[in-house]
């Protein structure tokens, strides 16, 4: 082998090994060391076939046909270099676009919320085989992650080449993964936007805040799977790392001390003055309550609680002809009207309310005690105070009904003393207590219905003094398909591939055949 093909060895491979330094660089590996050995190995091979074959290379380009290849070189070297740096500079300042009709490649606001709010270091360790079509779905959800928390750390670990690791950390089956914060560990077997960021938030959180729902006056049963009954809001309540529990008043001396949120829903009979009472020393602790009640069920004890925080039931129910357009009855009104409130912000989904009366607010509040709206309903929507017109189908908007907007929601706080061991920094505590004019939104039937549970789980946060995972929580991926009949299938294999590529050939053919004719 000649000196001279030796020295272009050389050359070539000190090019190589600058664009393959260059081009880790770019992609922001991981393998720093690597690029770095890589960049700094290649310019010194470099720098050395250029001292050493300097009167070569000045010979060469003296010549005219050289000075073209140099120039177009340097043109060529000169774009390469611009697409390096765009590259890593868009690989460190990001920017993602979806354009998706459901926003399927964007987190929702609770995972992006929770992810602003991460204070320790959580790790991800999914367990796929290699080459799984599910590890890429995987590597690109958690990747959404990641790129919105620096808190965040994953690697990707194939159970058959690091067997210790997937048995040490549990593991018992493919496309496993865990999330560890400290001691604090999760497993998810299946992977969805919705389970990982419930994950992240039990590893995250160390207290974990008790619901108490009362039972014992008709209420509805959060153990119960028919239409009426609440476990799937029982387990929603559960996924964002709550613990719920039944309690009856009647039975109980007092509300335990872990409870910081009482659940009152849908009670068909009053309660007795003493469990009233059990209620107020709760609320004097400065924790909140959640009172639900339905339309034509009177309860004057608790109406008689809820008016202390101002703000009373009407005898009515709300009529709403708007909810014929999506297949509702006209007692299920629409709201998509809410109030300025941590509750609400940012919230711009309709619920729907199944049978509810209206609320009212006494203006006149009391030293210390506040109350405001939360919900309300369409223009289209009035509280129809005969209820006897109801049953006999004629109900019709009058002077005597509640006009639109029809609230159908509303909070009340007050003022408590508490001993100064229990204050938590200056500002003074507030009983607070939210009323829904009904109860069936927050059921099994209509739980998953549009808004519906993102409303009752924000009031949940919100009365447990977490208002930052307030917002629109992740919703399952909706599939964009096409369907086409038989004649539409046909006409599209037709256009294209048959009619266009057959357009490419002839077009092609003919103007060869031109040019051989012409020359």
């Amino acid at each position: 082998m000649s000196r001279n093909m030796i020295a272009a060895l050389i050359g070539i491979l000190s090019l190589i090994l600058l664009v393959v330094g260059a081009t880790l660089y770019a992609v922001n590996s991981p393998y720093r060391s690597l690029t770095n050995g890589l960049l700094v190995l290649g310019a010194a091979i470099f720098i050395a076939f250029v001292v050493l074959n300097f009167k070569a290379i000045t010979d060469f380009s003296k010549k005219r046909s050289s000075r073209y290849g140099v120039n177009m070189l340097a043109v060529i070297l000169l774009f390469t270099c611009i697409l390096v740096i765009v590259q890593a500079v868009s690989s460190r300042h990001s920017h993602r676009f979806d354009l998706t009709r459901n926003k399927r490649f964007s987190l929702a606001g609770q995972t992006a919320n929770l992810l602003k709010s991460l204070d320790k270091d959580i790790e991800i360790f999914a367990f796929y085989k290699r080459g799984a079509t599910e590890r890429n779905r995987a590597q690109d959800l958690i990747g959404q992650y990641t790129h919105q928390s620096d808190r965040l750390r994953y690697q990707f670990i194939d159970p058959d080449q690091k067997p210790q690791v997937a048995k040490d950390m549990g593991i018992t089956s493919y496309s496993t993964v865990a999330i560890v914060c400290g001691d604090r560990k999760e497993l998810l077997t299946t992977l969805t936007e919705e389970s990982l960021t419930n994950a992240i938030l039990r590893v995250f959180r160390e207290e974990v805040k008790a619901v108490y729902i009362v039972q014992g006056h008709g209420e509805k049963d959060p153990e119960s799977g028919e239409i009426d009954g609440y476990s799937i809001m029982k387990k929603a309540i559960e996924a964002e790392n709550y613990t719920v529990s039944v309690i009856s008043l009647f039975e109980e001396e007092s509300i335990p001390d872990d409870c910081y949120i009482l659940l009152i829903a849908g009670p068909t009979k009053d309660y007795f003055e003493s469990e009233i009472e059990k209620i107020k020393d709760y609320l004097a602790r400065g924790r909140g309550a959640i009172f639900m009640v339905d339309p034509k069920v009177e309860v004057p004890n608790l109406q008689k609680l809820i008016a202390e925080y101002q703000i009373e039931l009407d005898d009515n129910i709300i009529i709403d002809p708007f909810s014929r357009i999506f297949g509702g009855d006209y007692t299920v009104p629409v709201v998509s009207q809410y109030e300025s409130h941590p509750i609400t912000k940012n919230f711009n989904v309709a619920t729907f309310f199944p049978l509810a009366r209206s609320l009212r607010i006494n203006e006149d509040f009391p030293t210390g005690t506040a109350a405001q709206y939360l919900a309300k309903t369409g223009k289209s929507a009035w509280g129809e105070m005969d209820l006897d017109g109801i049953k006999l189908g004629r109900a019709a908007l009058d002077a005597q009904d509640v006009q639109a907007p029809v609230p159908i929601a509303a909070i009340g706080s007050r003022e408590v003393d508490l001993p100064d061991s229990l204050l938590a920094g200056d500002k003074k505590p507030r009983s607070k207590i939210i009323v829904f004019g009904d109860s069936d939104f927050a059921g099994n039937s209509s739980f998953r219905i549009s808004g519906n549970s993102d409303f009752l789980l924000n009031t949940i946060s919100f009365l447990a003094e977490e208002e930052d995972l307030i917002s629109i929580r992740p919703k399952e991926a909706l599939g964009d398909r096409i369907f086409l009949t038989a004649s539409q299938g046909r006409l599209v294999f037709l256009l294209c591939v048959v009619l266009l590529p057959l357009a490419v050939i002839s077009i092609g053919t003919t103007i060869f055949v031109k040019r051989r004719r012409s020359g």
